[in-house]
């Protein structure tokens, strides 16, 4: 009987670990990454200033947050600007985690985009070229469906993003080598090796500038309007 009692408890207790797990990875709720936003200052001392100089008045276990700023990569020639990114300080910069919101108009995913994590782990590239150590840093992707963050009285703060149940949130371990893999397959258009190729998709074609300009003679949206 006490054997019967202690097999249904321990499969209770798998049970309910199971859905807070399930629950966490679609409405992620990561309790070590909220900790590490809050406990994160802001400082006064500019992106790239930090990763050049350790600041004065940093101390051992101090994170520093920083806002929507722009890196740029060196050696693969490209820029973007990160919604925020949290720094501290060893021997060198440390990157331990950088984070991208996106706005859904419909559902949430129940996991990341794959380029949604290539363009977020992009920004820790362009950081790590410029000298910023990655060796542990994590690469976050925030999905908040539009009705959802209009709505919003917290002005979307990242704290609240992260614990908010109408968000989903997924992390992953940054990998400069899958990044990289996945940025040399983008390297002959970056570099003019041959000429791109035009979607035959027109729902693709409808959210390019060029074709909503109709400065694309290719648009395979424009040919629908014009059919």
């Amino acid at each position: 009987m006490l054997d019967a009692i202690s097999h249904s408890l321990m499969f209770l207790i798998f049970l309910v670990l199971s859905l807070v797990a399930i629950h966490g990875l679609i409405h992620g709720r990561p309790s070590k990454l909220t900790k590490l936003v809050k406990q994160s200052s802001v400082t006064q001392t500019s992106l790239k200033q930090f990763i050049t100089k350790k600041p004065l008045e940093t101390r051992a276990g101090d994170y520093f947050v920083f806002t929507e700023e722009s890196v740029y990569s060196i050696s693969k020639r490209f820029k973007g600007r990160f919604d925020m990114a949290i720094l501290h300080w060893e021997d060198s910069a440390i990157l331990d985690v950088v984070f991208e919101r996106k706005f859904p108009s419909a559902h949430l995913p129940s996991r990341a985009h794959h380029y949604d994590v290539f363009q977020t782990s992009l920004y820790a590239l362009a950081l790590m070229d410029s000298g910023v150590s990655c060796g542990t840093t994590k690469v976050v992707v925030i999905y908040c469906r539009q009705a959802d963050a209009m709505k919003c009285q917290h002005n979307r703060s990242m704290a609240f993003c992260l614990s908010c149940d109408k968000s989903a949130v997924f992390e992953d371990s940054f990998s400069p080598k899958q990044t990289m893999m996945n940025l040399e397959k983008l390297d002959p258009y970056w570099f003019e090796g041959r000429e791109p190729k035009a979607s035959p998709n027109p729902h693709k074609c409808s959210t390019c500038p060029y074709a909503s300009k109709q400065l694309c003679r290719w648009s395979k949206a424009k040919q629908k309007s014009n059919d």
